[in-house]
């Protein structure tokens, strides 16, 4: 998801963790998927609020 979205798989895992809405689901304790589709959805509400 990091090098789709070009940014560092820390910051993807900061979303993860901050509860930000970031979409993604969690399988098992530590399997995560991410719907590149929904992310970049996501990426896009939070640039038209004014969100980095």
């Amino acid at each position: 998801m990091a090098t789709y979205l070009k940014v560092s798989s820390a910051w993807v895992w900061k979303q993860v963790r901050s509860n930000t809405g970031f979409p993604f689901v969690k399988l098992g304790s530590r399997n995560y998927r991410f719907d590149p589709v929904k992310v970049r959805a996501w990426v896009d509400r939070q640039s038209s609020e004014g969100q980095p």
